[in-house]
């Protein structure tokens, strides 16, 4: 049986073997029989008991698989054959609903093989769920692929977090076993400690400590000692010359002490105490101001800040204190401690940032109980509910969006608000910081409902900034309100740029959150949305600058052209890559024409005497006409290896430096130089390609079996050309199936 199937594209895969492929789904044909094992109680083929009659072998027509089988195999192809690896994750989850035991085996593969990290874990997520959902036996496989060193770390700590899940004694065991394997590296064996103290609160004076670098012990107790010892050296009646000795002092003495203590306990203890004494000593500071009488009633400076540094180390010393009298009862991981730190940031971004608004006194008590109280309650709600939150890596970068784009959003409704106001820079200061804490919690709330990867936040910061350049582009390219309406425009035109600008960064990121799941990108679409994006910006300012000059545009028209052309091309490139497949290379080599294009014509144009505004503007289009020469030569209607293409580059590079070099040595005349450059370029291009030509012709890779040519952006692509199941026989008919595969690969 001969028929074409679909494209199967294993590239997030490593080391595939083709025939692995055919003996996992040969597997799922068998219906939890082994192909090569014979019927229990049967004899080899051929030989029967003796003093009974050899039996009739009935052949019959055609195998009979099951449903079972049948979903098995497709999934499994669905799986195998997707081309992203976001796709791939995506497969791993109906094919663990199947609750068969031998996709158990599939997506143990998967885990241990497949290049993209969000397809490695979905598959390890399925096989916990096939545990805990269907009861099937997958601790086992769990433990297999947290202690293989090909897997990477996130993966690893998934499956250790999938088998404490089942919360069994076996898991506990198995996490056991990675606790104490001291051959494994040391931050996966933290990880099962962590994962075992998490689900088995009940036995986790039955792990070891396992001590780690003592690095944060050093540094934390080398700056708290010497911060200590030199607030001390202030109360001395010589404190200038006394504080510096005291650093010194602290510096060694609690540097020495960290590294002792340190080494005897495990990173996430070491950054618990030394979090404790941070927040300890800024709340001490903040309190001592809070209480303190104002700075104008002590007789000087130096005793004010002498009591403010007196209450700072008390507060150091009691933070400590009260972290290390609970410190058992919490038992926090190092990311809950971070949790716990990001939360009194927070707590104190806000509350400086509301500080801001109202009108200054004189005391300042008041805003400082404020500061006091933003940070404790930071700190105390986000350590209370830090074992209830995770992030994932792309939680972590959603954190640092909502930071930037919560203090850029922040800033300017600040700005905009307090328009005319005499305390608008405070403000604004102030709407940045809390812009910048509530992003921080909006994008602490998303990252727990929402699983995005690091790149879908890298896209929503894409697209928003997109969305901004275009917002605020298509404002300025309509003009001012006088030159439209005969009407002033003073701050109205900027309040329409702001507000436009606002409203497209937000559907712009809005767009990225929601598509991020439907665009993939590999091989050479990020060098295609980095070159189109680069082009756009200095083409559109190439044109926008003819037309400001040839008063087509005034200058916020043609400030909104720049802003609108790369964001326009960087937009419509993201679009793009969805159909093409372009490795690196090919990405590249294809918009080098218009470096080349808009090198001769600018030339010819500067040669010619042109003004400056002409002669960029014939640059741009002698760009368009480059870009659309090399992506024909690379495109398929042409079909020239993108390696020649780049040799043409090299050659024109060299032939325009010799040329140029060479004129100058003769001639003093610019233009002459000028003409030996565009000689020089021209004959070095042709050069260069026919040479590359020849040295590549015939040099293209072989074909590879597997998935050798995985992450160099070469588009591997494998076909099922046949796909046929023969029955496999016995004594008693029908032992099993065997699945034959018939593919043809190619590297393109």
């Amino acid at each position: 049986m001969a028929k074409k199937l679909r494209m199967l594209d294993v590239q997030g895969c490593r080391q595939l073997p083709l025939a692995l492929i055919g003996t996992v789904i040969c597997t799922a044909l068998l219906a939890g029989t082994n192909v090569l094992a014979q019927p229990h109680g049967q004899q080899p083929h051929g030989q029967q008991p003796s003093g009974m009659a050899a039996a009739p072998v009935v052949m019959p027509q055609s195998p009979t698989p099951t449903a079972a089988d049948a979903a098995l195999v497709v999934r499994t192809i669905k799986l195998l054959g997707a081309a992203g690896g976001r796709e791939r994750a995506a497969q791993a989850g109906p094919l663990a609903e199947l609750s068969d035991v031998r996709a158990a085996k599939i997506l143990t593969y998967v885990a241990l093989n497949d290049r993209n990290v969000s397809a490695a874990v979905a598959a390890v997520k399925g096989l916990g769920r096939m545990g805990l959902v269907a009861r099937i036996e997958t601790l086992d496989l769990l433990h297999r692929i947290a202690v293989t060193p090909i897997v990477r770390g996130v993966v690893a700590r998934t499956a250790l977090d999938q088998i404490g899940r089942h919360r069994s004694r076996k898991a506990f065991d198995l996490l056991m076993r990675v606790v104490n394997h001291r051959e494994l590296a040391t931050d996966l064996r933290q990880a099962a400690s962590t994962t075992a103290r998490l689900y088995f609160p009940k036995r986790k004076d039955e792990l070891p400590r396992l001590a780690g670098s003592a690095f944060v012990a050093t540094v934390g107790g080398a700056l708290f000692g010497g911060y200590t010892l030199g607030s001390i050296g202030r109360f001395s009646p010589t404190g200038d010359e006394a504080e510096p000795i005291g650093w010194v002092a602290g510096l060694a003495l609690g540097g020495a002490s960290g590294l002792l203590i340190g080494r005897e306990l495990p990173p996430e203890r070491q950054a618990y105490h030394f979090s404790a004494l941070f927040w300890g000593s800024v709340v001490g500071y903040l309190g001592g101001a809070s209480v303190l009488a104002t700075p104008s009633e002590f007789q000087s400076t130096k005793d004010y800040d002498r009591n403010l540094r007196a209450f700072s180390v008390l507060g150091e010393g009691l933070g400590w204190l009260a972290a290390w009298s609970v410190v058992d009862r919490l038992d926090m991981s190092m990311g809950d401690v971070m949790t716990a730190n990001l939360g009194g940031s927070v707590g104190l971004l806000l509350a400086f940032g509301a500080l801001q608004f109202p009108s200054p006194i004189a005391d300042n008590r008041p805003g400082s109980a404020v500061l006091t109280l933003g940070t404790l309650a930071g700190v105390g709600l986000a350590g209370w509910g830090a074992k209830s939150l995770t992030f994932s890596p792309g939680g972590v970068s959603l954190l640092a969006l909502g930071a930037a784009e919560g203090a850029w959003y922040g800033g300017f409704f600040s700005n905009w608000a307090n328009s005319g106001n005499s305390a608008r820079s405070r403000r604004t200061t102030g709407g940045m910081l809390m812009g910048a804490g509530l992003g921080i919690l909006g994008g602490g709330l998303m990252s727990q409902t929402m699983n995005l990867t690091p790149g879908d936040v890298g896209q929503m910061l894409v697209l928003s900034t997109y969305g901004k350049m275009l917002g605020a582009g298509l404002v300025m390219l309509a003009g001012r309100p006088s030159r439209i309406a005969g009407v002033s425009s003073g701050s109205d035109f900027e309040d329409r740029i702001n507000i436009a600008h606002l409203v497209g960064g937000s559907l712009g990121m809005l767009a990225g959150a929601s598509i991020s799941r439907e665009l993939s990108y590999q091989g050479g679409d990020f060098a295609l949305v980095a070159m189109s994006t680069t082009y756009g910006i200095w083409h559109g300012a190439a044109v926008a600058f003819w037309l400001d000059k040839h008063q087509i545009f005034d200058d916020d028209q043609a400030l909104g052209l720049t802003l609108v052309t790369p964001a326009a091309l960087g937009v419509g490139s993201l679009l793009l890559a969805q159909e093409l497949s372009l490795s690196t290379l090919g990405a590249t080599m294809s918009g080098v024409g218009g470096v080349w294009g808009a090198w001769l014509v600018g030339w010819s144009a500067e040669l010619a005497d042109w003004h400056a505004a002409d002669t960029l503007m014939a640059a741009a289009i002698g760009g368009d006409i480059g870009v659309a020469i090399s992506a024909a030569l690379i495109s398929p209607l042409v079909n020239i290896d993108p390696r020649v293409v780049g040799g043409a580059s090299v050659g024109g590079v060299g032939g325009a430096a010799v040329a140029t070099m060479l004129a100058m040595m003769v001639s003093s005349d610019s233009d002459t130089w000028i003409k030996a450059n565009l000689v020089g370029t021209t004959v070095g291009l042709l050069a260069g390609g026919l040479v590359t030509a020849r040295v590549v012709s015939g040099r293209r890779p072989a074909a590879r079996a597997g998935t050798q040519g995985l992450g160099l952006g070469d588009g591997w692509t494998r076909w099922i050309k046949g796909f046929a199941a023969t029955p496999l026989m016995g004594p008693a008919g029908i032992d099993g199936a065997m699945l034959q595969l018939d593919l043809n690969v190619w590297g393109k």
